[in-house]
């Protein structure tokens, strides 16, 4: 989703709505361990020109679903989302305290933004609904709270021999 310098001074009262369906490609995702995939991506939004300022301000609400990994099973979990966000798009040199985002040329990009809100929604931990059996292996096994708190733990029988250790006093 890209608008021209050109295109922008063209638009009437330099006001221009938009609403467009965005897919991303799979490389984006390979080195993301919190995000799998994002489907069904529409973004919603208005964006007006200032010609004075020499900036674009752009609101847009993105909404979607995030293919995420279930912390448990590592199974593919399907989540909705719906995020908002505006953003400054300069294309003169900022002031130090100014928070925008300088435009070097004349084209905004405004996938970089839109990606970075995204990823900003995505939760740390999410599991997969109805799951009943946790995952257990040759050796281990998954538990719930309450299953480790019941647990009769006893003492590593590696550090037994701690409890004969008593500090010499001076």
């Amino acid at each position: 989703m890209k608008f021209t310098k050109t295109e922008m001074t063209r638009w009437p009262d330099g006001h221009k709505d938009f609403r467009e369906s965005v897919t991303f490609d799979a490389g984006t995702f390979e080195k993301n361990g919190r995000l799998r995939d994002l489907k069904n991506v529409v973004i919603n939004g208005s964006a007006s020109y200032d010609d004075v300022e020499q900036s674009l301000y752009v609101e847009y609400e993105v909404s979607g679903t995030m293919v995420l990994p279930c912390a448990i099973t590592l199974e593919d979990v399907y989540r909705d989302f719906k995020v908002t966000d505006n953003e400054t798009f300069s294309f003169r040199k900022l002031e130090p305290n100014e928070e925008a985002v300088e435009v070097k040329g004349e084209i905004v990009d405004l996938m970089p933004s839109v990606y970075a809100t995204i990823m900003a929604d995505v939760p740390w931990i999410v599991h997969k609904e109805g799951l009943t059996e946790l995952p257990k292996g040759n050796g281990w096994a998954v538990m719930t709270e309450e299953q480790y708190q019941k647990e009769d733990k006893g003492i590593d029988p590696r550090l037994a021999k701690l409890l004969q250790y008593k500090p010499e006093e001076d």
